[in-house]
């Protein structure tokens, strides 16, 4: 999806509503047709800007993504210890995370989504994530800081498979950084 049109207004309703049916009904369960009910446009105008369901579904990842690089950014941008930045990022991806497919029954079918629609866009996202993550851990490790950034992200993603709750994960984060980076 082009940058330029999550800034229109008619998008963004068609996206909310995307997201909104995707958490309802799942990825198999939701058709252009409900998205252009729910969202209150035309079939035409939604198919103006998705020309089928996979490129919407690609456009609410992108939408996610977005949301997931505010968070980490605004978590490792605040004033506070190295691990204190670096916990409140990884819990950032994570909250962002739960509180989209917290509730949905399908949230397992969004997650392991058709990996042709999605992978790059996740994979440039990890890429970024360890990036950053790596760039504040080298203020205190500049050594080990890739390899540190590398281990913490693959525990996070241990810790939040372990599905214990959102406040459990983010415990479990905040131990896991602060051992890993003693």
């Amino acid at each position: 999806m082009p940058e330029e049109m999550t800034r229109d207004a008619t998008t963004v309703k068609i996206l909310d509503a995307a997201v909104n049916l995707f958490m309802e009904k799942g990825l198999r369960g939701t058709s252009m047709e409900a998205v252009a009910k729910a969202a209150a446009v035309a079939k035409p105008t939604l198919y103006a800007r998705f020309k089928n369901k996979d490129e919407l579904f690609a456009g609410v990842v992108h939408c996610v993504i977005a949301q997931l690089e505010e968070a980490v950014a605004s978590e490792l941008a605040k004033e506070g210890s190295v691990t204190a930045r670096v916990s409140g990022g990884i819990r950032g991806k994570y909250a962002v995370l739960h509180e989209m497919l917290g509730n949905s029954p399908y949230a397992e079918e969004l997650i392991t989504a058709p990996k042709r629609l999605v992978s790059d866009s996740f994979a440039a996202f990890e890429t970024r994530l360890r990036q950053r993550i790596a760039q504040v851990i080298a203020e205190q490790a500049p050594e080990e800081a890739e390899r540190l950034a590398r281990l913490v992200i693959a525990s996070a993603d241990g810790v939040n498979r372990l599905g214990a709750g959102p406040e459990a994960i983010a415990a479990d984060i905040d131990l896991m950084v602060s051992k890993l980076l003693a």
